[in-house]
């Protein structure tokens, strides 16, 4: 193995950023790494996305992905803690809180990660070819690039997955979502909602395979935060906003009937999807109910028709190469355990580990690579399927009177549990 080698990331995302500065920390300067990423500019809403709740996984590869520098500014100024993740019962009576060790902002920390390293905007990656000595990589503008490595890093709808693993497929989990930005809702729901200071989050279970998650927004960044992507949507809502008013983002989960093999959506556009809103939260508590019917507009939803939660199913690698994957490109999940962050900072930090040992000539490429993609396989597919429980947990069942009784007592006890310490919850 040459001792210059040059690493070209496709995708600019939490993962690509946090490899570069892996493999820029343990390298010993023997190689150079590069990313190419397709949206032209450093402020498109690719780059944001829900805030990041930091468990022990992404702690620890932050401080072994940063130099100390930047792991000391991390800590002092983008990490934050105490808060709270609140679930409640249909009445919005507390059942369980989770609190938040630390969170960051996702496009903070990305602006972190990208310092000193070299990014290339407005680079839409095409294809590849592969050979002994290198990768061969093309894009959309008609450049070429030549490197040692590649690895795809962008996202859940990766291209370089496309061609690394062509039999690669999603799985519908058959629970949909409908976002909304709703402005001008008062205090007193606010203060029913977040009864606490510190609550970022308030999940709301219904009985009818139903959730809405609520959150308080304040500014474009909050909204960004909680994973509102259309930026023209929130300028155009928070401007409706009267002064004194919060906006507040709404997520509402469903898992919809499946009648002879047909999922029923709802079709048509917004007003049919608020219509659906409306429907299966009528036996919320009256204030969510008014403000679903009342304040809720069908202007105010995001998207104009439901969106499906989506999940990585295991798939068959083919030897190891020079191209590899990392993050959302190869496992993919639903949102619902708030671990996918987490997971694609450890998938980096990890194939930095490989790359470099590698690059040492500590190890052979194909044995190293292949214990690597091994691992963040296996681990990768053990956290889908945490998140894919969360979620049938959640959506699985129409629950009765008793059931859902049952379920909230439930709850309420495991609260108890956390609060006097008898069970506690891996961070």
């Amino acid at each position: 193995m040459k001792t210059d080698l040059k690493i070209i990331i496709i995708g600019g995302g939490i993962g690509g950023v946090t490899l570069a500065n892996a493999i820029k920390k343990y390298g010993d300067g023997k190689c150079s790494v590069h990313i190419y990423e397709k949206e032209m500019t450093v402020s498109s809403t690719a780059f944001k996305g829900y805030t990041i709740g930091l468990n022990q996984m992404g702690r620890d590869s932050l401080r072994e992905a940063l130099d100390i520098e930047k792991y000391d500014r991390l800590t002092s100024e983008l990490i934050q803690s105490g808060g709270q993740y609140v679930v409640t019962d249909r009445q919005l009576n507390p059942l369980i809180n989770f609190s938040c060790s630390s969170y960051v902002d996702r496009d903070r920390l990305c602006g972190l990660l990208r310092e000193g390293i070299d990014v290339h905007y407005g680079m839409k990656f095409k294809s590849y070819t592969e050979d002994n000595d290198g990768v061969s990589v093309f894009f959309e503008d008609g450049s070429c690039e030549r490197a040692d490595f590649l690895v795809g890093a962008d996202g859940v709808h990766s291209v370089v997955r496309h061609q690394k693993l062509p039999l690669f497929q999603m799985e519908d989990v058959n629970v949909y979502s409908i976002q909304a930005l709703i402005p001008n809702v008062g205090d007193d729901v606010i203060d029913l909602l977040f009864k606490q200071d510190n609550t970022l989050i308030t999940k709301t279970l219904g009985n009818k395979r139903n959730t809405i998650m609520f959150g308080k927004v304040k500014a474009q960044a909050d909204a960004i935060n909680f994973g509102v992507e259309d930026i023209a949507s929130i300028e155009r809502i928070m401007e409706q906003n009267e002064p004194g008013n919060t906006c507040l983002v709404i997520n509402y989960e469903w898992r919809p009937l499946v009648e002879n093999g047909r999922v029923d959506l709802p079709t048509g556009g917004r007003q049919y999807m608020l219509n659906t809103l409306r429907r299966d939260t009528g036996n919320f508590h009256p204030l969510v109910v008014d403000l679903l019917n009342r304040v809720a507009k069908p202007e105010h939803l995001i998207n104009d028709q439901p969106k499906p939660m989506r999940q990585a199913l295991p798939c068959r690698w083919p030897a190891a190469s020079r191209v590899t994957l990392i993050g959302d490109a190869i496992n993919a999940m639903t949102a619902t355990s708030g671990c996918g962050g987490n997971l694609a900072m450890r998938d980096a930090i990890d194939l930095g580990y490989a790359l470099t040992d590698i690059i040492k000539n500590i190890a052979p490429l194909s044995i190293r690579m292949t214990a690597h993609e091994q691992m963040i396989v296996e681990r990768g597919q053990q956290q889908i399927k945490l998140s894919r429980d969360c979620t049938e947990h959640m959506h699985s069942q129409e629950l009765s009177h008793c059931s859902e009784l049952f379920r909230n007592t439930i709850m309420r006890i495991l609260n108890k549990l956390l609060i006097w310490g008898v069970v506690k919850i891996p961070n």
